[in-house]
């Protein structure tokens, strides 16, 4: 993890809140799996866009705080770059960039869940250091009364 200078108990919310958010992308994007009338399809698909728009600078966001720049480069080359290319030489079929975009994001919310366990154990770690550490000074300063 490349949290080496980060603190184990800072900003625990911020990882769950990503993967909050994330579960709802992926469930959102199931809708277009079941909806074949144009209308509709049409509708779905543009909140879909939305959704993906509007969440892509946040999650972008997160991923820089944690310093997962690997993974703000794999959304560069797997979304924003088919993005405009679609936009530039295809707009028509401008939807089709919703499929690499909703594959990335279940990806990442089962990376995420792994950050989260990790994040939960060296906290917990931290926690027994600290607890550990406190003990012994206990019990240093009892055996320095008990010797006068």
């Amino acid at each position: 993890m490349n949290l080496k200078n980060e603190h184990p108990l800072e900003d625990p919310i911020r990882l769950d809140r990503l993967n909050q958010f994330l579960s709802y992308e992926i469930k959102s994007s199931v809708l277009i799996l079941v909806l074949w009338i144009p209308m509709v399809f049409l509708l779905v698909v543009s909140l879909l866009i939305f959704a993906a728009a509007v969440f892509s600078p946040y999650m972008l966001y997160i991923l820089f705080q944690e310093k997962r720049h690997g993974w703000i480069a794999t959304f560069i080359l797997i979304v924003l770059i088919p993005l405009l290319f679609f936009l530039v030489f295809a707009p028509k079929l401008f939807f089709l960039v919703l499929m690499p975009f909703y594959f990335y994001c279940y990806v990442l919310r089962m990376v995420v869940y792994d950050w989260i366990q990790e994040r939960n154990a060296r906290r917990n770690l931290y926690l027994k250091k600290i607890e550990s550490q406190k003990k012994k000074e206990k019990e240093g300063n009892l055996e320095y009364l008990t010797q006068k």
